[in-house]
């Protein structure tokens, strides 16, 4: 029997900000476009309509230096430059990868969420906020902070969790009285 090969997929990231500039340009075509065919029908039927487009080559081929052009031109540049920097920019890593032999990833709102949500459901927390970035796992949990055996309770709740995520976050549990937080 043959081995399967597992595939892990891709991280998961932003949309490109070419994206939204692509849209914007599709727009513009088909604008482009409804005049083009305004001309075309204008042309092919006895409608005494002005065209635009060759009123537009027209105007642009009578056109002599002006002082406009030169920073018209410096925006077009800068523009395109833009326009090139949007289409080649990595996108922005949106997710966390957990250590599993599946590829599965979650946002760290949600790794955020999980633990959480781990950290209430310890006999002895009131509320508990908790903060997940790239190498940390920061729980603030309210609490009995003489309380030792809620610290180890809430570690052993915990610990597990921030295992799973990949690149071994760091996790600092910290509990405060309630009458710190106001």
């Amino acid at each position: 029997m043959s081995e399967i090969q597992t595939v892990r997929g891709h991280r998961p990231a932003a949309s490109p900000a070419a994206r939204y500039l692509a849209v914007l340009l599709g727009l513009l075509l088909v604008v482009a476009a409804v005049v083009a065919g305004r001309d075309l029908y204008i042309r092919y039927t006895d409608v005494e309509w002005q065209p635009w487009v060759s009123a537009a080559t027209g105007w642009i081929g009578d056109l002599t230096y002006r002082a406009w052009m030169l920073p018209a031109g410096i925006a077009a540049l800068i523009i395109g430059l833009l326009l090139i920097w949007a289409a080649i920019r990595p996108r922005t890593k949106t997710h966390r990868e957990l250590t599993s032999e599946v590829a599965v990833w979650m946002r760290p709102v949600d790794v955020a969420r999980m633990c959480t949500a781990s950290a209430q459901r310890v006999p002895g927390v009131m509320g508990a906020h908790t903060v997940a970035r790239k190498r940390s796992i920061d729980v603030t949990v309210i609490g009995n902070t003489s309380d030792q055996r809620l610290r180890e309770e809430l570690q052993q709740s915990l610990q597990p969790l921030a295992s799973l995520v990949a690149g071994s976050p760091r996790l600092n549990v910290q509990v405060q009285n309630k009458e710190a937080i106001k």
